[in-house]
């Protein structure tokens, strides 16, 4: 994904994952896309464990990680943080879940924080709506801490991609269900069976080289010879595990 998640992404036909339009309700939006954004720019794996069971109450977070990435991504910014040394990733996840979820009455967790990690987990299954609804209800954390915590969560997945396939694919019904129930529809006829998920590139003939469309949904016209070895790609490309 890239870009606005509700006007470049598509899910197709599903194979080995599959997209429920029920998944998700109208009064979710807001939660379901800034949720969407935050997997698509931080690794998945490291996003569930360590944002998004504290981020759901903080406004504009998917804004907030976007120029945090983004920041993170010259080579200037990310020396300046490798030099000052990274705060340490556990505190600061759990600094950031004490203003999200406890009432302030004596140390240690909650049981509010334990409903928190019970429903990231559950927004893979089939009570995506219902785990929303908990997660919403955070408080909001300090923009400082939360900074801090999605810069160190960005520069811990180092060069890796945003969206590898270890994390995306267990993310894919999800992140399929949130541009269905609020993107806008493209009627197009899939090249290959499966759920994708991915910035939507219109591709013609004296289109820009295909290496720089890599994990984005190619929307073309008509089948051309040029195309032949992007789809022969993604026929060949086995399913995600």
């Amino acid at each position: 994904m890239s870009g606005d998640l509700l006007q470049r992404a598509a899910p197709t036909a599903p194979r080995g994952a599959s997209a429920r339009r029920e998944a998700i309700s109208p009064q979710h939006t807001r939660t379901a896309t800034a949720f969407a954004r935050l997997l698509e720019r931080l690794p998945p794996l490291l996003a569930e464990r360590y944002v998004l069971p504290w981020a759901g109450g903080t406004p504009r977070i998917d804004r907030l990680c976007t120029a945090v990435t983004s920041a993170t991504a010259r080579p200037a910014r990310r020396l300046a943080i490798s030099q000052g040394g990274s705060p340490n990733l556990t505190a600061l996840c759990r600094e950031a879940m004490r203003q999200a979820w406890r009432d302030g009455a004596g140390p240690g967790g909650s049981m509010f924080e334990d409903a928190a990690e019970r429903a990231v987990a559950g927004l893979t299954g089939e009570n995506a709506a219902d785990c929303l609804a908990v997660l919403a209800s955070a408080r909001p954390v300090d923009t400082y801490l939360a900074t801090q915590l999605l810069a160190v969560v960005a520069l811990a997945g180092g060069s890796a991609a945003p969206t590898g396939r270890q994390g995306a694919h267990r993310w894919l019904p999800f992140l399929a269900s949130t541009v269905r129930s609020f993107g806008r529809p493209i009627p197009a006829h899939p090249a290959v069976p499966g759920v994708a998920v991915g910035r939507l590139v219109r591709y013609g003939p004296h289109g820009p080289a295909a290496a720089r469309h890599e994990g984005a949904i190619l929307l073309v016209d008509r089948p051309l010879p040029a195309n032949a070895p992007l789809l022969r790609k993604a026929a060949m490309e086995p399913p995600a595990k």
